[in-house]
């Protein structure tokens, strides 16, 4: 009988083993406990909780007979929390005279009790029971073997457990490495690239069937020659952030940054972290030719500024026509300061998501009409001509008198710009339906077609026909546009080359 009972352990070792998953591998307990001891009526597997207060039921003999308690029981309660607290195997041959025995709604008739913990060192897992409607129905020699299973048993479920919460932390972390937004790549202990997330993959346009992993990082280039490249750090860069730059196939060429990480043990490989800074790279080159072109734009209006005081201070007998237009001069310098100075606050404002439009009932003719009468002294020193065609109505749009004023101030002053001597500017206001068109036509030079998409953009700048620079930083159209949307309405631009330009926004009428 003890030779069948080895044999039997044995086998039921070599099953608990081979179980796929833990519920095969406790249902695989339950029934070696009854093979092992045939006087017992059921058998049933009680595991603990994630709090590790309550035994719950995970496998039992004949569920469809009485069932489990699926409440289960608080762990440290009854005969199984004491089986829990001593670590040892319990034997009840009577429960009506066990102080422990707790009765259970779903086994009330149970006479005798068998429980065996489920621990592995100081971890303690759940309750093997085996009971029986019969008293004094086990004996030494099955707690001897119940024993023997439970511990096999212990060890099993502890294994698959630890299996599986690796596999779980696997999938955790590959789903972390698929998700970064930055690239990945990971090198074995013998240099070979075995993971390469979907971020560098469409950072370096590598694609499916170009990639087959592992690869070999060396002279015969089994991975792709661009994610090689990346790997190839500077001398004096062995855990040091580094750059390259790649040509990709596209023909785009993007700025790098890779940092190389070991892992533990550093036999174990490396990982290195790749993060597209072309971006980055080209935020600070427009930074710097931004502030370089502000410098600029500056400097010009203050040196002509210091210039007239200069004459004025130095030529005692200036004549008061001389002063007046000096002062002139300065005041046009200043007004074109205060403009400059307008437009980088905007864009300040449209930069950080503080651009306020106050949208009101604006009588556009009228608004159109002092915008012109401003403008009206440097037109007639430039020798232009500035004409407005409207309507003998008052024509109402909804939107904002300030920024309006701001958009007419720079259509306007663009005409002053690439308008040659002796031209003319034409505005004109009209009703179109739901909207009022306003359009600024001039007879300059016009705007060559492939320029024409790019004159809203910001900081582009169109030169004139005999080379000569305009002042301002680009700035304008683009805040115009800005205005314009805010306010619901559309500005776009209409050229035909050496035929002059015209700029047109529409905008809602205020309806009553």
């Amino acid at each position: 009988m003890q030779a069948d009972v080895r044999d039997l352990l044995l086998s039921i070792s070599r099953r608990l083993v081979a179980a796929d998953n833990l519920d095969e591998l406790l249902q695989t307990m339950v029934e070696a406990a009854l093979r092992i001891v045939p006087t017992a009526g059921k058998c049933i597997i009680h595991l603990l909780d994630s709090t590790r207060s309550r035994l719950l039921p995970r496998a039992w003999h004949q569920p469809s007979v009485g069932g489990a308690n699926t409440a289960g029981m608080a762990a440290d309660q009854g005969v199984a929390g004491r089986a829990l607290r001593e670590k040892t195997i319990i034997r009840v041959d009577d429960t009506a005279q066990s102080a422990d025995f707790v009765p259970l709604r779903s086994s009330p008739e149970v006479r005798s009790l068998l429980v065996a913990p489920l621990y592995v060192g100081d971890a303690l897992l759940g309750t093997l029971s085996l009971s029986s409607n019969n008293c004094a129905a086990f004996n030494a020699e099955n707690c001897q073997h119940i024993s023997t299973l439970a511990a096999q048993a212990s060890v099993a479920i502890r294994q698959t457990n630890l299996l599986h919460e690796a596999i779980a932390e696997r999938q955790r972390s590959d789903a972390i490495v698929e998700s970064i937004s930055d690239g990945l790549v990971i090198l074995n202990g013998e240099g070979r690239v075995v993971r390469v997330n979907p971020a560098l993959c469409k950072m370096l346009e590598l694609s499916p069937t170009e990639l087959s992993l592992p690869c070999l990082l060396s002279p015969g280039l089994e991975c792709p020659e661009r994610l090689g490249l990346i790997l190839i750090r500077p001398e004096d860069a062995s855990t040091k952030p580094y750059e390259k730059q790649i040509e990709l196939p596209s023909g785009i060429k993007v700025n790098l940054q890779i940092t190389p990480s070991p892992l533990q043990p550093p036999a174990a490989g490396e990982v290195f972290a790749v993060h597209d800074i072309t971006a980055e790279r080209a935020a600070a080159e427009a930074r710097a030719i931004f502030i370089s072109q502000v410098s600029h734009e500056l400097r010009t209006p203050l040196q002509h500024i210091l210039g007239f005081i200069g004459l004025i201070n130095d030529i005692d007998d200036l004549p008061r026509e001389s002063r007046l237009r000096f002062f002139g001069n300065i005041q046009d310098e200043v007004e074109y300061l205060s403009r400059l100075v307008d437009d980088l606050g905007t864009l300040s404002r449209i930069d950080t998501g503080r651009f306020v439009i106050q949208t009101e009932p604006v009588e556009i003719t009228s608004l159109i009409a002092d915008s012109i009468t401003k403008i009206a002294p440097q037109a007639q020193f430039a020798n232009l001509a500035i004409t407005l065609v409207g309507s003998e109505q008052p024509i109402v749009v909804l939107g904002d008198s300030v920024r309006l004023r701001q958009v007419l101030s720079n259509l306007l002053g663009n005409a002053l710009k690439y308008v040659p001597s002796g031209g003319s500017v034409r505005v004109s206001v009209e009703g179109r339906g739901n909207d009022v068109l306003v359009s600024v036509a001039d007879t300059g030079p016009g705007v060559a077609p492939e320029m024409l998409p790019r004159l809203f953009d910001r900081f582009f700048q169109v030169g004139t026909s005999d080379g000569r620079r305009v002042g301002g930083m680009g700035l304008g159209l683009y805040i115009s546009r800005q205005i314009i949307n805010a306010l619901g309405g559309e500005i776009w631009a209409e050229s035909e080359w050496g035929k002059g330009t015209t700029f047109r926004f529409r905008l809602p009428w205020a309806r009553e």
